[in-house]
């Protein structure tokens, strides 16, 4: 597993030596399962909170492959629909800071 994330960094900076990569279309990069589970794992690695939806890491891990498959099928028929995202605020130390969760798919 780890060397597949590995190849997604890899692809996703742009392949080859430090070199340049234009890109033409990026969302047939975007649906792309490896593409679509990497994201999940950084969410993961952030610690990422539950949006609106209420949906917890370890619920949408539960049923990862369906998940993901259910979102790359909403990406390409083009009927995926983002959903609001919850404010949330955190103090600092003389300031309250807001952040916004996005809702990642149900």
């Amino acid at each position: 597993m780890e060397e597949k994330t590995k190849t997604v960094r890899h692809f996703r900076e742009g392949g080859e030596g430090g070199k340049k990569r234009r890109w033409y279309s990026l969302i047939d990069k975007i649906w792309a399962v490896p593409n679509l589970e990497e994201a999940f794992r950084e969410v993961k690695r952030n610690k990422g909170a539950a949006g609106v939806d209420q949906m917890t890491l370890k619920a949408y891990e539960s049923k990862l492959e369906s998940h993901v498959q259910a979102l790359q099928h909403k990406l390409r028929s083009k009927t995926y629909r983002p959903k609001p995202v919850k404010r949330v605020y955190i103090p600092k130390q003389k300031v309250i800071r807001s952040i916004y969760i996005a809702y990642f798919f149900k």
